[in-house]
């Protein structure tokens, strides 16, 4: 019982004013019981949003390739990109289409040169904070 009805016990009620408290009570308690089920809900699903937000971490050859576009003083094709990590050329576009507009970014101004491909701010930032390069 909660204080409220402690107190009120010692004032003449009606029956009809006990059962309503009773009621109340009741309904806070199933209330509170609720609100620790979503608790431990928000909680998991948190839990599960941090993981699935970590699995989206880049492969260890799109990191090669950020590495190899800081070092350079100019854009690269992807086939240069390829040649510098011995990787296949579709394997590099795969790669440079999953990260592109977020950590690369080319501009492809004739179809009579292959795009060139050259590290945005974000990618520089991924490449800092994860101390892959000095």
């Amino acid at each position: 019982m909660s204080i409220i009805t402690d107190i009120l016990k010692e004032i003449p009620l009606s029956a009809v004013l006990r059962e309503r408290l009773q009621e109340l009570e009741k309904k806070h308690s199933d209330l509170e019981t609720e609100n620790t089920k979503v608790k431990e809900e928000n909680r998991k699903l948190k839990s599960r949003l941090e993981e699935l937000t970590k699995t989206n971490e880049l492969s260890e050859n799109e990191k090669k390739i950020l590495v190899l576009l800081s070092s350079c003083e100019q854009a690269l094709t992807a086939a240069q990109i390829a040649g510098g990590l011995c990787l296949s050329l579709t394997k590099t576009e795969y790669y440079l289409g999953r990260m592109w507009n977020e950590y690369v970014y080319s501009h492809d101004y004739t179809n009579d040169r292959p795009s060139e491909y050259y590290l945005l701010q974000k990618g520089r930032e991924y490449l800092v904070e994860n101390d892959l390069i000095e």
